[in-house]
């Protein structure tokens, strides 16, 4: 007798071109899917042999069904039971030695039901991929176009084009050791008007999905009385007396900035040094190492190399395949940059460009440079620095690569880098400012820039800490 269930194969795969129907994996899972296409195929291959037993029952074993599935004992069990639930099946024990017996239930409008309800959960899935993918591209928008806003309606654009591009001179001047003539200092920002305009600035550091201009917003740095000596900037060993400026009142040269200038101004740590100058915890005087590709010291950051595999067509070989891609996606809370690296600078670098998700935010969509590329570009350089140096002099105690790694990769575990080095852009524009309002002349631009970036990087929890007391 036939037992015939050509109705069910023709809504489970009307075109005949896979084995397992899509939809109804969504519905009640792949693994209840991948038992339910074994079963009908045992059905079909029983029927053509007329070997179907009264009532369209056949059997299969466990080891029958896990060849034909891939699907263990324990797998099985969970399987048929869900399917049963669902009404596709029916299972029984006959005979001696007991088999498990299965009967396909030709249910079509049951099927058809469960197929439909599975293309409903698929259509979910992608309108839920389509918004997230609409989140993070207007949360890499406004970050990349609102790193500095100005909340006073008053504020006339000249001023806001000022305060947007103040960083990028102010790095600018450190590099080129002429501060004098860089600085943004005015009429307008004498003392009093230097506080109210530098509590105007705000950034978001932490900007989540959809946020708009309504939002709230970050302080950038701190808004207090900055004319004034506060007990931060007694603190700060990047303000006057703790080496790096002098006063033109007290031009002597004192034991600690004579420490913290022999440093900064050994070749070893400047960026234009070469590179044989960097000492390599013994592997200088060794066989030139071989160079690592970009996916080896992304897996060697402790990046799953098999999740590119899984979401991209295909594995990124720089920076520039990945634009458009944040640290969300990116996982860079979950990476840590090893030891191992100092070996190559340039792996070092890319580590910290990968980090930073150097090509979402250096580039705009375009693919033309934004305006925070170079304070990205100086600070990553001073970091990498940092990192490659066995060690340094700052305020008269030595500082190894191993705290700087330590310290560093606390800061990746925790928050961004990209989100540190915009707290700290503000940060340096409010050193600058203050030191130009006390007529302080830097000796060293660039080497008090490293001072001020070392100094921010071991005390930026504590900041955050503070800042978000005082927004509460």
């Amino acid at each position: 007798m036939q037992y015939l269930i050509t109705p069910l194969l023709e809504v489970l795969n009307p075109t005949n071109t896979v084995s397992r129907n899509r939809l109804l994996s969504f519905a009640i899972g792949n693994m209840e899917a991948e038992i339910y296409n074994c079963l009908i195929a045992k059905h079909v291959y029983y029927n053509n042999q007329g070997k179907l037993h009264e009532g369209g029952w056949f059997y299969s074993t466990v080891k029958d069904l896990h060849l034909s599935s891939g699907y263990a004992e324990d797998a099985q069990k969970t399987a048929i039971r869900h399917l049963i639930k669902h009404g596709l099946i029916e299972s029984e024990l006959k005979g001696l030695p007991a088999k498990r017996y299965f009967k396909i239930i030709p249910d079509v409008e049951k099927l058809t039901s469960l197929i439909e309800s599975g293309q409903e959960v698929q259509d979910a899935i992608a309108q839920r991929y389509n918004d997230d993918l609409e989140k993070r591209s207007k949360r890499r928008r406004n970050k990349k176009k609102g790193i500095i806003e100005i909340t006073a309606e008053e504020t006339s654009p000249e001023a806001v084009k000022e305060t947007a591009t103040d960083s990028v001179q102010s790095v600018e001047a450190a590099c080129n050791g002429d501060y004098s003539d860089s600085s943004p200092v005015s009429d307008r920002d004498s003392c009093n008007d230097t506080e109210e305009n530098m509590s105007k600035a705000v950034t978001n550091l932490h900007l989540s999905a959809g946020v708009d201009d309504f939002d709230s917003v970050r302080v950038i740095g701190n808004s207090g009385d900055i004319c004034s000596e506060t007990d931060f900037c007694a603190q700060n060993p990047c303000s006057v007396g703790y080496g790096g400026t002098s006063s033109p009142a007290a031009p002597r040269e004192t034991k600690d900035n004579k420490n913290q200038s022999d440093f900064f101004i050994n070749p070893s740590f400047l960026p234009s040094a070469p590179e044989e100058n960097f000492s390599e915890d013994g592997i200088e005087g060794q066989a030139a190492v071989k160079e690592l590709s970009y996916l080896e010291i992304l897996a060697a950051m402790g990046l799953d190399v098999e999740y590119w595999h899984y979401i991209y067509t295909r594995d990124p070989t720089s920076e520039k395949d990945l634009l458009c891609v944040d640290e969300v996606d990116r996982r860079t809370k979950t990476l840590h940059i090893p030891e191992n690296l100092r070996r190559d600078k340039n792996a070092v670098m890319t580590a910290l460009r990968f980090l930073a998700a150097y090509g979402n935010y250096a580039y705009d969509d375009d693919v033309k440079p934004t305006s925070i590329k170079p304070f990205l570009d100086i600070t990553l350089n001073m970091i990498c620095d940092m990192i490659m140096a066995d060690s340094f002099t700052h305020n008269g105690r030595t500082v190894g690569y191993a705290e700087v790694l330590e310290t560093l990769n606390e800061l990746i575990r925790e928050d961004y880098l990209y989100d540190f080095i915009l707290n700290f852009q503000a940060e340096w524009n409010k050193i600058l400012r203050e030191d130009s309002a006390k007529e302080n002349q830097i000796r060293n631009s660039s080497a008090y820039m490293k001072s001020c970036l070392w100094d921010w990087l071991k005390r930026w929890k504590v900041e955050e800490y503070n800042l978000l007391a005082s927004l509460e």
